[in-house]
């Protein structure tokens, strides 16, 4: 038997309900690794990352479809979703992020996340899909190259309230996809399955 290291505390029904789901690291195509640590008082990012669980202990973990989580979901928790994402043609792109509350947008030069940079963030909270409140949503001009990956990452915590994140992009051509498109997207992170219960040897 195989199992995730972490505990699922939602059952299937209302995570299909919630547009999330499961799938093993070795089928998941498209989407987004998300990991959610629950039980986490304040409103900044920093009330996440500076908890001792943030180093690998999320409450769960699942493969979402998109960069964007539930709305009116849950109080005083904080989320991490990271995930390849390709750029589909040649040119310049604009990212942006809203959040209820605080959230950060990172983007790496490749795959790898220790070249990753700070590129928007919301420092209080938005309402779901609004990208203009503040000029730090938005991202500037990023060159990308058709085809290539490149690592991307989001932080959001949640304190009381409404709650919501969610991350858009405007192509080269100009058109704009809230969320980016799960085709696009590959989750990154996903820990290997770990065997609990070891196979009994069986002759037939």
């Amino acid at each position: 038997m195989f199992a995730r290291r972490s505990v699922v505390r939602f059952g299937l029904a209302a995570m299909a309900a919630m547009g999330l789901f499961f799938v093993p690291e070795s089928s998941a195509q498209t989407g987004v690794f998300r990991e959610v640590w629950t039980n986490l008082s304040g409103t900044a990012v920093a009330n996440l990352t500076n908890t001792a669980a943030y180093s690998g202990n999320p409450s769960m973990e699942y493969i979402g479809y998109a960069i964007e989580g539930p709305t009116n979901w849950l109080d005083n928790y904080g989320q991490r979703m990271r995930a390849l994402v390709t750029a589909p043609a040649s040119g310049n792109y604009q990212f942006a992020i809203a959040s209820d509350d605080a959230s950060a947008l990172f983007l790496s030069t490749d795959t790898n996340p220790a070249n990753k940079a700070l590129i928007a963030r919301v420092d209080s909270w938005t309402n779901p899909r609004i990208f203009t409140n503040a000029a730090i949503q938005q991202s500037s001009n990023i060159t990308l190259v058709a085809g290539q990956k490149y690592y991307i990452e989001v932080l959001h915590k949640e304190g009381g309230g409404g709650d919501n994140v969610c991350v858009r992009w405007i192509l080269p051509s100009g058109a704009t996809n809230a969320p980016i498109p799960t085709a696009q997207l590959k989750p990154f992170g996903v820990p290997a399955p770990v065997v609990v219960t070891q196979p009994v040897s069986r002759t037939i």
